[in-house]
């Protein structure tokens, strides 16, 4: 099961918080709907998390959603088919969250790290 960081999981909070006092009830609900599925991480542990996993994470909740729809209309689609769709869902849904997010590189902030490169961690140690 895939995890999330105490600091997200604390700031998304706050902004369902904040939707429910705009009176965006389906924002706030969703929010605390997806919040606990998620397991929280410490910010400091190391973690691992590359593009192509979070894509195949999203397709797989995109064919549940597609499963979801058609079990409604009492049909079964051709799966086939479906693929391209469930790719194309998955990889529009990513481009608009890393636009919103203001992610100009496209690099996931846990992506493995590539031969020979480092991925330093500062600590700052405050003395009072």
């Amino acid at each position: 099961m895939r995890t999330i960081t105490k600091l997200m999981h604390d700031r998304l909070q706050l902004q369902s918080n904040e939707a429910m006092k705009l009176g965006l009830v389906k924002t706030a609900e969703g929010l605390d709907s997806a919040l606990g599925t998620w397991i929280v991480r410490d910010d400091s542990e190391l973690y691992s998390y590359a593009q192509e996993e979070v894509k195949n994470d999203i397709e797989q909740l995109i064919w549940l959603a597609m499963v979801r729809t058609a079990d409604y209309y009492g049909h079964v689609f051709d799966a086939q088919n479906m693929q391209s769709t469930v790719e194309k869902m998955a990889s529009d849904l990513m481009e608009e969250v890393r636009k919103d997010v203001g992610n100009t590189s496209g690099v996931g902030a846990y992506e493995p790290a590539v031969p020979g490169e480092y991925k330093e961690q500062t600590t700052l140690e405050i003395d009072e």
